[in-house]
């Protein structure tokens, strides 16, 4: 129903509303941001002379974590579109910054091409591993369905992963969303040929990012989540991100047992790897 959309939208609004920095000049803001966040923005990128001027508004909005300008509808969050520019950015991007790229680029993706290639190359369905597509269960944890979808993955990402930086390096925490995503899409396949929905394709973003909340709450189940003026415990914020995604997944007859599958296939890959985990941080 067009109502869920609509709730969910207005639920994310009053999350960028909360996130919103004050001062609503971009530099200003982006120099003031620096300054509390730190090494958000590298030193050597900030010295280039040209190092921000070949990027996009958006570029900079997600590079420095404004996201909210996208939000908002100001501009989109566009990944760098010049060889300079992505040698600047790429070397200093941290984790959830290059997956906040990756999944804006898998929406456009999905909205430019045609339908049935979009499908073939980043749905998963237990049609598309007959196939020998053996490339989707990853692709789908990078390509949301819709707008919302997107939207929502990227406060819940934005919110979570920077506290995750202390513990994994950037590779092991790019690593831990891409084994959520392909767990979930494995789930998801399980459910189709349990149920006979061979051919329904299906986004595991979501289930990539319930991974994500999971394992920050294994590693770190005590401290909060803060986004804008709100903390709240992690599991929490599972919770909410489990009751908006009932409305942020653009596909048909979302809500049911496919969505629960695919949390739950999260959540097995997050259990079988908390020893290990545990290991890490304690190393």
């Amino acid at each position: 129903p067009r109502w869920q959309s609509a709730v969910c939208l207005a639920g994310l609004s009053a999350l960028c509303v909360q996130t919103r920095p004050g001062e609503p000049a971009l530099l200003t803001a982006i120099d003031e941001y620096h300054q509390e966040a730190g090494s958000l923005i590298d030193s050597s990128l900030r010295g280039m002379e040209t190092g921000f001027r070949e990027m996009g508004v958006g570029s900079i909005a997600v590079h420095s974590e404004l996201v909210w300008l996208g939000m908002l509808g100001m501009w989109l969050p566009l990944v760098p579109i010049t060889k300079d520019a992505i040698a600047h950015w790429l070397p200093v991007a941290s984790a959830h910054q290059l997956i906040v790229s990756a999944l804006t680029v898998g929406y456009l993706l999905r909205k430019l091409l045609p339908r049935s290639l979009a499908e073939a190359l980043f749905s998963v369905s237990f049609s598309n591993i007959a196939r020998l597509r053996l490339w989707t269960p990853l692709t789908a944890a990078f390509s949301p369905m819709g707008l919302v979808h997107w939207l929502h993955a990227v406060v819940v990402l934005l919110a979570v992963m920077p506290a995750l930086g202390g513990s994994f390096s950037r590779n092991e925490q790019l690593l831990l969303y891409a084994g959520a995503g392909a767990a979930s899409s494995l789930a998801c396949v399980i459910m189709q040929l349990l149920f006979r929905r061979r051919a329904q394709p299906r986004s595991t973003v979501s289930g990539a990012v319930m991974g994500v909340l999971l394992m920050r709450a294994a590693i770190a189940p005590d401290e909060l989540v803060s986004v804008g003026s709100w903390a709240m415990p992690v599991l929490r914020v599972a919770l909410m991100h489990a009751a908006l995604d009932v409305g942020s997944n653009a596909l048909p007859n979302s809500v049911g047992v496919d969505k629960l599958f695919s949390w739950v296939g999260a959540a097995v890959a997050v259990a079988a790897t908390r020893p290990q985990l545990r290991d890490l941080v304690q190393e």
